[in-house]
């Protein structure tokens, strides 16, 4: 009779696993059908021809001020290169890197960390960085950012907080492909400057940029 007692309950415990189990696999597949129907609907994975407009007309509203701040934040980082070297702290530069912070678009900012590299590239152990913020070009991320945290409600319980975070980090990398095409125009009044003449550096140097820690793209190559 014992026996038989839990031999029950070993049944019915065993029916509510399967249930729980099927009752996940079926909120993952209804999870996944409604996550690929959000982003097909808001989410745009290139540029199109009105927001690139935006971006430009942005800029071209405030270009002095951009193009100041960001030459500014070059030069500072220079004469920082250029002390240190004086002081036999940092070696000869042979990479100039923009390292995209991309979880601090959750903060809704758009930044760029400048470091100072010798031929170790990552493994240089004298950190000389500044941080560059392009509020400019990611200002539509951010506006479409809070639009997704709007309508969210709409696609409960499915799509949730987590989820735009992923979609909109993701969805981000766009933009580093025009600050690339823009940054190799600001690159050329940036090795103008009497800093950057002045900083001891490789004969053949690169400036490049890519994710924070990942394998950098290059921008521009300055030979001397």
């Amino acid at each position: 009779m014992l026996e038989q007692r839990n031999n029950n309950e070993d049944l019915l415990q065993k029916d509510k696993i399967k249930n729980l189990c099927d009752n996940a696999n079926d909120y993952a597949q209804k999870k996944a059908n409604v996550l690929k129907d959000f982003i097909e609907k808001n989410i745009k994975i290139e540029f199109d021809e009105e927001e690139l407009q935006t971006i430009y007309l942005r800029m071209e509203e405030d270009f002095d001020n951009i193009e100041n701040y960001i030459i500014s934040t070059f030069d500072d980082l220079f004469k920082e290169i250029k002390e240190k070297q004086l002081n036999n702290e940092k070696g000869i530069i042979k990479y100039i890197n923009m390292s995209f912070l991309k979880t601090r678009l959750l903060e809704e900012k758009g930044v760029y960390l400048i470091e100072a590299f010798d031929s170790n590239l990552y493994l240089d152990d004298v950190e000389i960085n500044k941080e560059l913020e392009l509020e400019f070009v990611y200002k539509s991320h951010f506006d479409k950012g809070r639009k997704l945290y709007s309508i969210k409600d709409k696609y409960t319980p499915y799509v949730l907080d987590e989820d735009i975070k992923n979609i909109l980090l993701q969805s981000s990398n766009r933009y580093m492909l025009f600050v690339v095409e823009f940054m190799k125009e600001i690159l050329k009044d940036i090795v103008k400057l009497d800093s950057f003449k002045k900083i001891n550096k490789e004969d053949q140097l690169s400036f490049t940029i890519s994710e924070y820690k990942t394998t950098p793209t290059l921008i521009k190559e300055c030979k001397l």
